[in-house]
């Protein structure tokens, strides 16, 4: 059986996962799960630089003026402050 991971991502991401999952569903006629639509959108971007860039503004253009490195750096930050707490480190 294959490792399932969690992962964080913002409430209109997922939103958006859900619309895009009801599309393929409507498309295809089968249920999709949101691992299948990320799957889906991989294999779909993989070369699609240069077939239809208004498609990935759409998908992730969402992250436009975000301080994503900021982010990242104050969630970590966050991540070894829990550490010390919970383990006294």
């Amino acid at each position: 059986m294959e490792k399932l991971a969690s992962i964080k991502i913002r409430e209109n991401t997922k939103q958006e996962l859900i619309r895009i999952r009801g599309e393929l569903e409507r498309r295809y006629g089968r249920k999709f799960s949101l691992d299948d639509t990320i799957k889906y959108l991989i294999r779909e971007n993989r070369g699609m630089h240069s077939k239809d860039p208004q498609l990935l503004d759409r998908i992730f253009g969402i992250l436009r003026n975000e301080d994503l490195y900021g982010e990242l750096l104050r969630e970590r930050r966050g991540d070894e402050e829990r550490i010390k707490r919970k383990f006294g480190l």
